[in-house]
């Protein structure tokens, strides 16, 4: 793979530039990239949005040290041995087990940051009575929402996917109120896709969202979703497997 500069560099300042005049933070979807991964954090990036220890592992040496896990785990004591460390959030779909996760924290003597998967399609009222279980452990912090609209242009066009009208920001405004109400503090609500973020940056409606998860705007639209953005093609060459860093034809670096 080879990667040209100059493009991979308009298009991490493109997005730096979009979410700051969002009012919204960056939280990138590692895209296996170490080097890119850095880049992002250099633009104003808060964390990564990572799917594996793995993926952890990789980016500590690239000096990043703020996760989102996004995926559930199904064994915790690695993780919560490196929470010790570094930030790390963890993702829990609604009603998952809290037994291991507990243990581990346990173990360490350690509170852990958490955020519920929040799947629109759901009730929202069995996510306040799961959040107000997690609330009831003092080796848990809940600190969010993980609500990834995936590529929806816009939060009403969930029909062009699902064959049904929904407006997400709607349904989410619903379990947020319904926080308040119980007097549960939100103060993450992450997923957001970057095309939803060009309409919050030209205020067709005020999102919910406080954390953009766009991964890929930094190599370009073709292998992206993000096509209404304009982000330039920074890759040039993918049969090569090892990654390159190139101006034009010039080859600079090899990663």
């Amino acid at each position: 793979m080879k990667l040209d500069m100059t493009k991979l560099t308009n298009n991490l300042m493109k997005m730096a530039q979009i979410t700051c005049k969002a009012e919204i933070a960056l939280r990138p979807y590692y895209v296996h990239i170490p080097f890119i991964a850095k880049l992002q954090m250099e633009y104003g990036a808060c964390g990564m949005a990572v799917e594996t220890i793995q993926d952890i592992k990789e980016l500590i040496p690239c000096g990043i040290f703020d996760f989102l896990m996004v995926k559930e785990l199904e064994d915790y004591n690695e993780i919560i041995e490196m929470s010790l460390t570094y930030r790390i959030i963890l993702t829990l779909n609604l009603n998952s087990d809290l037994s291991k996760l507990i243990e581990a924290c346990k173990k360490y003597h350690q509170c852990i940051e958490v955020v519920v998967n929040y799947d629109f399609s759901q009730n929202y009222q069995d996510y306040i009575q799961y959040i107000q279980e997690i609330q009831k452990y003092d080796e848990l912090d809940f600190a969010g929402i993980q609500a990834f609209s995936n590529t929806l242009a816009t939060t009403k066009d969930y029909y062009q996917r699902y064959d049904q009208s929904y407006d997400i920001e709607e349904d989410l405004g619903k379990l947020l109120e319904e926080c308040q109400k119980k007097e549960i503090q939100v103060d993450i609500v992450t997923g957001l896709s970057s095309a939803s973020t060009k309409f919050r940056e030209e205020k067709y409606f005020d999102t919910h969202f406080t954390e953009s998860q766009a991964g890929n705007y930094a190599i370009g639209t073709k292998y992206s979703d993000y096509s209404d953005l304009d982000f330039e093609q920074a890759i040039t060459e993918l049969d090569d497997p090892k990654v390159y860093l190139v101006d034009g034809d010039i080859i600079i670096d090899e990663l």
